[in-house]
């Protein structure tokens, strides 16, 4: 199989989007393709990463992580309703975007709740 058939069908699978992102206004939930359900309240929200492994293009490489002192919920970039929770964490007051060149095993930190909020 040549890599434009992997690549294609690879994108036929749409992993990302088998995972289901919301936003109610109080609190961020993410349904896995698996079922299960993990949420995290906006304002306890501490710290936003982006994870990027080397596992693309045929696994999911880039994954936003939104931790708490209580616990960290995490959500591939392409997720189904990735992009309206995107737009509001870009709402955040120094919030930035990073790591989306990267292609290693890395972690950003997009944002963190400075002691002053």
């Amino acid at each position: 199989m040549g890599l434009f058939t992997k690549f294609t069908k690879r994108k036929h699978l749409n992993l990302e989007n088998k995972y289901l992102v919301s936003d109610d206004g109080t609190q961020l939930s993410v349904l896995s393709p698996d079922g299960t359900k993990d949420s995290i309240a906006w304002n306890s929200l501490l710290k936003v990463e982006v994870q990027i492994n080397d596992t693309g293009p045929w696994g999911i490489d880039v994954w936003f992580v939104l931790r708490s002192n209580s616990c960290e919920v995490l959500f591939p970039l392409g997720a189904s309703g990735c992009d309206d929770v995107i737009n509001n964490l870009k709402n955040l007051p120094g919030f930035e975007i990073k790591g989306m060149n990267s292609t290693s095993n890395e972690t950003f930190t997009c944002w963190e709740r400075s002691n002053a909020i």
